[in-house]
């Protein structure tokens, strides 16, 4: 990465620090604020640092088994 010049920290031995990579964007790239997606672990990992909460719910269901529950009939 660093021939690519990509820039890149360490946060954490074993697994992810959340507070050690937020103060480390911070410090190093003046980062302030950061979006964040991903699952309930990665959720987990930086729930202690959250102070904004967005919550987007789409309706969208995918159709490839065309069960009749789930999907129209012109999809």
């Amino acid at each position: 990465m660093k021939k690519n010049r990509i820039s890149y920290i360490f946060a954490g031995k074993d697994r992810i620090d959340a507070k050690t990579a937020a103060e480390k964007l911070f410090r190093i790239f003046g980062i302030r604020k950061m979006l964040r997606q991903g699952g309930g672990i990665t959720n987990g990992t930086f729930s202690e640092l959250i102070d904004e909460l967005s919550i987007v719910v789409v309706p969208v269901t995918e159709c490839k088994g065309q069960n009749p529950l789930q999907c129209s009939a012109d999809s």
